[in-house]
């Protein structure tokens, strides 16, 4: 989590501007990507999405 008067960090996933997010590998998630990801299952469209944004991670 980011804390403290420390400028936002900008989410892996929908690109934005978040105070509070996760982080993983150095990358930022927001906590409504993390929740959205979290609740899509493999057969929603969004879930493609989802893997393609995170595989990012594996880029860097």
């Amino acid at each position: 989590m980011v804390e403290g008067n420390q400028r936002p960090q900008i989410c892996l996933i929908c690109g934005q501007e978040q105070h509070e997010s996760l982080e993983i590998l150095g990358k930022q998630i927001c906590c409504t990507c993390e929740t959205e990801m979290v609740k899509s299952k493999v057969e929603d469209p969004v879930y493609l999405y989802y893997v393609w944004r995170l595989r990012r991670l594996l880029a860097h």
